[in-house]
């Protein structure tokens, strides 16, 4: 009710692997067109919805090698 009424479209999963498709399907429920996904998993989405699939571990190397 709360994505509809404020006419959500972008969700961001961040959960553990085993609980990120149920919340990816959630979102789904909510009419979500978009998801930021930081769960370490490939999630199934239906066509016409977009994701961005981020990598924290890589992240955090990469920023352990500019820091030293």
């Amino acid at each position: 009710r709360i994505c509809q009424e404020n006419k959500v479209k972008i969700g961001i999963i961040a959960v553990g692997e085993r609980s990120a498709q149920e919340i990816c399907d959630l979102l789904l429920t909510c009419k979500i067109k978009g998801i930021w996904n930081f769960a370490p998993c490939k999630l199934i989405l239906p066509s016409g919805v977009s994701i961005v699939q981020e990598n924290l571990a890589l992240s955090l190397a990469h920023l352990k090698g500019q820091v030293g």
